[in-house]
């Protein structure tokens, strides 16, 4: 099983619509997090309204994402109907009943990043759970991820970047492994 990444970027109707989500997403998100226990494969996912034409939503997660986000479009379709109601061009609704065209609407809508970072990419989502559950790890704190956004304008520059970052991707990756640490020196 491998770890995977997704940001989908969501191109909202008007500025309006990044405001009324910013009110939104916050009653919506008990029942994303209902979903993606029933899933079990994503080990963390959020929304971020990136400026008042977009919304992103970004996760990582076991397995390709063909298959998550048809298991995202059955066990979440409410969560993403409301939010298709303030998107240009949303596929059709309800998206449980079109689980089809929400995969094919995904694809279409996804980014690719420069470079990832995960601290254990060979551990699946259910051994971490197992794991935190057999040291009697309960409850939840907060998440702080750690996410760069860079206002790259071509694809030209947008491969230089992945080309820096895979020619020095062992330094990147230990570098990002210390992010949030103390410094011992």
């Amino acid at each position: 099983m491998s770890q995977n990444h997704f940001t989908l970027k969501f191109p909202l109707q008007a500025p309006a619509d990044s405001i009324a989500l910013a009110g939104e997403l916050p009653t919506l998100m008990p029942a994303l997090f209902a979903a993606l226990d029933i899933i079990g494969t994503v080990h963390a996912s959020r929304f971020t309204i990136l400026d008042e034409k977009t919304l992103l939503f970004l996760g990582d997660f076991d397995g390709e994402f063909a298959n998550l986000v048809t298991e995202l479009g059955k066990a979440a379709g409410p969560v993403f109907d409301a939010i298709f109601s303030h998107v240009e061009n949303p596929p059709p609704s309800p998206v449980a009943d079109n689980v089809e065209a929400f995969v094919e609407w995904t694809a279409g809508h996804l980014l690719l990043a420069a470079t990832l970072f995960s601290a254990y990419p060979d551990v699946t989502a259910q051994q971490i759970k197992a794991m935190a559950s057999a040291a009697g790890v309960t409850g939840a704190g907060s998440q702080l991820p750690f996410l760069v956004i860079l206002p790259i304008k071509s694809k030209l520059a947008y491969a230089e970047v992945a080309l820096l970052l895979h020619a020095r991707a062992h330094r990147t990756q230990r570098d990002l492994a210390t992010v949030g640490r103390e410094r011992k020196d």
